[in-house]
């Protein structure tokens, strides 16, 4: 239930691969232990990857690079293992100018799970939660689209109001999507008039998908 990478030793290395141009690097990881990792872009080293074990996202990041679809790799430092893995969140590919578009998801989580704000103990899912690697990215706009496992509405619509307001004060907007049908023929007849609330008492956008989908059957037979 997290969606970090692991590298848990110097023998494995953890690769990102790019198809479209960029001249921007960045990557993500979980400040956690002291041994850091190395890593290289199209096979050319980098500064390490520091760790201090403060228990922070942080991110390095290289610019200028030829305009080229890149490949990096990442791996651990001595003192990696099973126990003592070095986390990765991720890697972003960028231009200095144009839209980049990142998508955070997470399995078998509720929107409370995903919208936590860490930091907390070591392997918690609040500490890289979506919402706190969002905001390491330092978006402009967040689309938020949950609630497929929710039971407990209360925690649902505080935690989208809480991540609104925090992605506000961080300088992003919010954009709300009421989810498409399921499988399951579920309608969100709980989570979607939520949202319609929330939109109006938050005054932030929002795209119904179920209303302009309809069905299971309709979405599927276009």
């Amino acid at each position: 239930r997290t969606p970090l990478l692991q590298g848990t030793s110097t023998a494995g290395s953890l690769t990102f691969t790019d198809t479209k141009p960029s001249t921007i690097v960045e990557v993500y990881y979980a400040d956690y232990f002291t041994f850091g990792a190395t890593w290289t872009i199209d096979g050319v080293a980098q500064t390490d990857i520091p760790c201090l074990d403060t228990g922070t996202t942080k991110k390095v990041t290289v610019s200028g690079l030829t305009s080229a679809a890149h490949t990096v790799v990442i791996t651990p430092k001595t003192g990696a293992d099973s126990t003592h893995p070095f986390y990765v969140a991720g890697t972003s590919f960028l231009n200095a100018a144009g839209i980049a578009v990142h998508n955070l998801g997470l399995g078998a989580a509720t929107t409370a799970d995903m919208l936590t704000f860490g930091p907390i103990g070591y392997g918690q899912l609040g500490q890289w939660s979506e919402i706190t690697i969002a905001r390491k990215i330092a978006p402009k706009l967040v689309t938020i689209e949950a609630g497929a496992n929710d039971s407990a509405l209360t925690s649902y619509v505080s935690a989208i109001q809480a991540a609104a307001t925090q992605l506000a004060t961080d300088g992003a907007d919010t954009l709300l999507v009421g989810e498409p049908p399921a499988g399951n023929n579920r309608v969100n007849r709980q989570t979607i008039p939520l949202l319609y609330g929330l939109a109006d008492s938050a005054d932030l956008p929002l795209v119904d998908l179920h209303d302009v989908l309809t069905s299971w059957e309709y979405m599927e037979a276009r």
